[in-house]
């Protein structure tokens, strides 16, 4: 088996090459050391690879995993391929991952006729037949894709674009191997989750990390994966060669059943193993491998002690300076938390550069949120300034698992938080209101501690839980009013108001202009800044009346008229894909749900629609449940019991009010049958529908009662989807009378 990858390495797909397209003398030679990596990974032993026989107790399942291993390397200097090389504040990981796929059935066979793999560094693909013949896989005419990837060729540890390609002529009993040669970059730390267990059984896989002595690695396995072993023979250094200056990690695990992959699974269920790589640093370390997660204090310590520097001091003293202490003096408590936590959202931005533009504080495009340290240190001066006090909090979110499973910082976020108003106040994004909490973030545990034991005395942690999201918290309302006309076309007019989870999903497509953060920097700012601020705004007036005078683009750029179409594109693009359009005739923004008292973010639609209504002989055909959008339908197989927990995004409430003004003379037949109502321990799905007079009435009530829960309750939940789905199914009868 150790020629097979010799022979197909000058298949290699070099990264940044067009499909098709020939390499490049430099890609040639990043294909040369993509080879010589390979070969030295594998030099030692590829044992696992040499079994192409399929266990007898797997010999009933489409595809059997034969074998698979994953190889990271960390060196104290690096190398242009195959070493993680700290460089300044990042961390780059090249890697290779091998995995060997025995084809069972003819269900295997048509999946795999189309192989699909991502974007690589360096990738190679055999397939060997089951007489012993070999033969390498082309992928000049691969093409690109973007969804609907089969979870065999997922993994963790690489976040690239995918391809597809085809492989003709496969058969019954044979073998695809197939490995990728890639890179990643890191921020400071490499971290990586995984789950042992794939949808598909596993003979033999094994996760090598060879880590330098400057390095330090800190590993823990959960819920029965096995843990890492020292090889005690040393790993690859910068060099390729084998020395004992370099420590090898090992984890093994044989014979792993698989997991059924199913809807709405929680990754964190099975055995998972967790690592952190943290890159040299100054100071010695008797020891750089750690069989344990960080503590959860000293990381707290040590990440927002580094922090405290002069850089962020500089940023957080603009902040308090711009901030009008004379304004908040008559305020509640309450009212200048607010305040300072949303002016966060200007002051700091302004104090890193943004600039005040002709549309008000303009966020880049690109931007999600204030950095943790930069946000909390920010919280920390001003909170001082006017007196308040404060505690410095750090949590982990729940979809990493509880807080004594801690591996490292890139599980964890910082925030402060205020006892007089028993708040919690988590970085800031463009969309952040002070009134509730980032969804990532409901349900998180973490610790908490007063600003003068943080220095002083360390251990006066207190732990605390973030609360859970209630349906009414997550809520998707809609809003038609439609009008039938004597053509069967209907007149719609939709609003949608979202709160929680769905204001944050919606916000990046619904907000355009972010003109609030404009007004949030004047309400926050002293007279001095004030003054600025309107000096900005009368500056961008001058520029857009140039611009107008010399005929250039009429007050806009052509930079903000092509992202206005391609808006306006994504918006209408939206609607047609939740109801049948015939023609767009108008979107608008009623409501930014940032800072509107309320927190719905709303938007409204006009369009027209020829499709939910058909003449049938004097009566007409009227589709009204598919009204309230598409519902999910459950697959045939998805019906039955269920062995795995379920994990939703949230709790949410999803509902309907619907009034359709129909002709005068027809009469509704069928109404009575689209009335449900169901209702269990995890779900309920409730519709009322009536006529009166020539206007048919329809409100439905569609409720996720919980963010989680055991598979003894699938049913249930099965119960109420199918529910769901069967009244947007339902149709009525119009007839005349």
């Amino acid at each position: 088996m150790k020629n097979i990858f010799t022979l197909v390495v000058t298949l290699l797909l070099v990264q940044g090459m067009a499909i098709g397209q020939k390499r490049t003398k430099e890609q040639k030679k990043l294909a040369k050391q993509a080879e010589e990596f390979y070969n030295q990974v594998f030099s030692d032993d590829d044992s696992i690879f040499d079994y192409l026989d399929v266990p007898p107790k797997w010999s009933d399942k489409s595809i059997v995993m034969l074998a698979k291993k994953v190889h990271m390397s960390f060196d104290k200097k690096g190398w242009s391929w195959g070493i993680i090389n700290a460089n300044g504040t990042n961390a780059e990981a090249f890697m290779v991952v091998r995995k060997m796929l025995a084809l069972n059935d003819a269900a295997a066979i048509e999946q795999f006729s189309e192989f699909y793999y991502q974007k690589s560094d360096a990738i190679g693909v055999t397939v060997i037949k089951p007489d012993g013949e070999e033969y390498s896989v082309g992928l000049d005419d691969a093409v690109a894709v973007d969804k609907d990837i089969p979870s065999v060729y997922k993994d963790s540890y690489h976040t690239e674009g995918y391809f597809k390609i085809a492989i003709p002529n496969l058969e019954v009993g044979d073998v695809i191997d197939y490995y990728k040669v890639y890179k990643e970059s890191y921020a400071s730390t490499v971290s990586v989750s995984t789950t042992m267990a794939t949808d598909v059984p596993i003979v033999q896989q094994e996760l090598v990390l060879d880590v330098h002595k400057d390095w330090t690695v800190y590993h823990k396995s959960f819920r029965g994966a096995p843990s890492f072993v020292e090889d005690k023979s040393g790993g690859l250094n910068g060099k390729g060669k084998k020395t004992t200056k370099v420590k090898r990690l090992v984890l093994k695990s044989e014979m792993l059943e698989a997991v059924e992959d199913v809807r709405w699974q929680n990754p964190l269920e099975g055995p998972v193993v967790k690592f952190m790589a943290v890159p040299p640093k100054k100071e010695p370390k008797s020891d750089n491998v750690i069989n344990k997660g960080m503590v959860p204090k000293d990381l707290f310590y040590s990440v927002l002690r580094s922090n405290i520097n002069e850089y962020i001091r500089a940023v957080a003293e603009q902040c308090r300076i711009a901030y009008a202490r004379t304004e908040l003096k008559d305020k509640s408590v309450e009212e200048t938390v607010d305040l300072i936590y949303t002016g966060c959202r200007s002051r700091v931005l302004k104090s890193l550069g943004e600039e005040y533009e002709e549309y008000g504080l303009r966020i880049s495009r690109q931007y999600t949120g204030i950095n943790d340290a930069i946000f909390v240190m920010v919280m920390r001066t001003m909170l001082g300034s006017y007196d308040i006090d404060f505690e410095f909090a750090m949590a982990v979110p729940a979809k990493y698992g509880h807080i004594d499973e801690l591996i490292g910082i890139d599980e964890v976020v910082f925030g402060v938080y205020i006892p007089e108003l028993d708040e919690y106040f988590w970085p800031i994004d463009s969309y952040s209101r002070a009134d509730s909490y980032p969804s990532y973030m409901l349900g998180a545990t973490g610790i908490k501690i007063k600003e003068k034991d943080f220095f002083k005395n360390r251990d006066a942690y207190t732990s605390f839980t973030l609360p859970s999201s209630t349906p009414e918290d997550n809520s998707y309302h809609t809003t038609v009013n439609a009008v039938l006309d004597n053509d069967n076309v209907l007149d719609m007019d939709v609003n949608v108001g979202l709160t929680g989870w769905y204001r944050e999903a919606y916000s990046g497509l619904f907000l355009y202009n972010r003109y609030y953060i404009k007004d949030e920097a004047y309400d926050i700012s002293n007279k001095k800044a004030r003054k600025n601020i309107l000096k900005q705004e009368k500056k961008a007036k001058e520029r857009r009346s140039k611009k107008k005078s010399k005929g250039s683009d009429k007050e806009k750029n052509e930079q903000e008229v092509k992202y206005e179409e391609s808006r306006k594109e994504a918006l209408d693009n939206w609607i047609k894909e939740e109801f049948k359009v015939t023609d767009v005739k108008e979107h608008s923004l009623t409501a930014n749900g940032v800072t509107d008292d309320e927190g719905v973010l709303s938007m409204n639609f006009k369009f027209t629609s020829d499709s939910y209504v058909k003449k049938a002989g004097p009566n007409l055909i009227f589709e009204l449940g598919l009204l309230i959008q598409e519902q999910l339908k459950l697959e045939e197989e998805e019906m039955g019991s269920r062995t795995q927990q379920v994990l939703l995004k949230n709790a949410k409430l999803i509902t309907n009010v619907i009034s359709v003004k129909i002709p005068e003379g027809y009469l509704a037949s069928g109404i009575d049958e689209l009335n449900f109502n169901i209702d269990n321990e995890v779900a309920s799905f409730s519709s009322v529908v009536k006529q009166e007079g020539n206007i048919i009435k329809v409100e439905t009530r569609k409720v996720y009662k919980k963010e989680r829960f055991g598979a003894e309750s699938w049913p249930g939940m099965v119960e109420f989807l199918e529910t769901a789905y069967k009244f947007c199914q339902g149709k009525v009868i119009l007839k005349k009378q």
